[in-house]
């Protein structure tokens, strides 16, 4: 990875620090795009330093960029370089300049005014500037990276546009940034429209194609929430979801289980929780935080279940003090929780705890158990804020 690294830095400088003397600046523009692909494919790819090398490649970018002007934009070639400079996370300052000097075809004049409205963050004046552009008519690489713009920007309530876009720029890009950051978004959108069988697909094409990507890490959370909506209510789907992330990395597979077991207690998911605990503690080494909190998770669900007595056991044999701040929260809650349904079985109502099911996954039908977990909710809100920011 060094290695790869270190060719990478060294293609860069080439192109942005010596580049020569008789090129066009037109040219050197677009051959610096595309060592700026080459590096978020690489990224892509699992390579953990190509995010950095990009952004130091970024600025050296704009700063030529800067230094061109109006008669600099008469190839066409340019106008795709600057394109594709803000469609890769460049500032669109330097790009709105030349635009001021210079006048260009309509279509290439909104094309780059849409993408730079985009990269302000002006999602409505991105969304009506780029709409007269079809993404599908222009060069892949700049194509591509259009389509993945105008389905971010789409309406909410124009989900099935949103993603038939994604899947032009797929299309488009595959093996790319662009197709794994397709099916980030994608994910995203079927978690919003409550589509299970497009959040199953979605997850499982990212993670048999981009399961190494350095940017698969800040997605695991989002990644483990959406198959934890992905399994329905009645958690019916769980056993596809586990199929599912079978060929993922242990470590990998470990951190999604804890988070989906942990927002799975938080929301009363008794079935979901001890389903994921029950892998993370599997997957976890003995001894280990990983296998507190996966029985941290396993307990708490089990107090409000049918396993009452060997959750409470569970929760008192974890060491508060060596848990992280978020979990420790949880274990209070939890233990307040056991607690309130320990004097509820002792009032007028004759509810007892039963013993434990002989079904790990079943759940006791008992009267009491909507108002537990009523409480059991309110009790757990207050750490939702540090719960998220404990799970990666």
């Amino acid at each position: 990875m060094k290695a790869a690294s270190a060719v990478i830095l060294a293609v860069t400088l080439l192109w942005c620090g010596s580049a020569a003397a008789a090129e066009s600046k037109s040219l050197r523009l677009v051959q610096s795009v595309r060592t700026l692909d080459k590096l978020y494919d690489a990224a892509a790819r699992g390579n953990g330093d190509a995010p950095q090398v990009a952004a130091r490649l970024l600025k050296q970018i704009a700063r030529h960029i800067e230094a061109m002007d109006a008669k600099d934009l008469g190839e066409p070639s340019a106008v795709r370089g600057l394109a594709l400079y803000m469609l890769s996370g460049g500032k669109p300052d330097p790009v709105l300049r030349l635009l001021g000097q210079a006048k260009l075809p309509e279509e290439q004049q909104t094309l780059l005014a849409g993408i730079a409205a985009f990269a302000r963050g002006d999602s409505a004046a991105a969304r009506r500037l780029l709409a007269k552009i079809d993404a599908a008519s222009l060069a892949p690489s700049l194509g591509g990276r259009l389509a993945l713009v105008q389905a971010m920007v789409a309406p909410a309530q124009d989900a099935a546009k949103a993603l038939a876009l994604l899947r032009l720029a797929r299309h488009l890009m595959p093996g790319t940034l662009v197709e794994e950051a397709a099916l980030r978004r994608g994910i995203a959108i079927a978690v919003e429209i409550d589509d299970a069988a497009e959040i199953e697909g979605q997850a499982d094409l990212y993670i048999r194609r981009f399961a190494a990507s350095a940017y698969a890490a800040p997605f695991e959370r989002q990644l483990a929430l959406s198959l934890l909506h992905a399994a329905g209510k009645t958690d019916a789907r769980l056993a596809g979801i586990e199929a599912l992330l079978d060929p993922l990395p242990p470590d990998m597979r470990r951190r999604i289980y804890l988070t989906m077991a942990a927002a799975a207690a938080r929301r009363g998911r008794v079935v979901a929780a001890q389903f994921a605990a029950a892998r993370a503690y599997r997957l976890a080494a003995p001894g280990s935080i990983e296998v507190a909190r996966a029985e941290l998770y396993d307990g708490a669900v089990a107090i409000v279940g049918a396993d009452y007595d060997a959750g409470l056991t569970k929760l008192r044999s974890l060491e508060r003090s060596q848990l992280p701040k978020p979990d420790a929260k949880l274990l209070d809650s939890a233990l307040d929780i056991a607690r309130q349904i320990r004097r509820d079985a002792r009032g007028s109502d004759g509810f007892r705890p039963m013993g434990p099911s002989r079904d790990p996954l079943h759940i006791a039908d008992f009267r009491s158990i909507e108002q537990v977990l009523q409480r059991a909710n309110k009790a757990m809100a207050d750490t939702d804020a540090a719960i998220k920011e404990g799970m990666l």
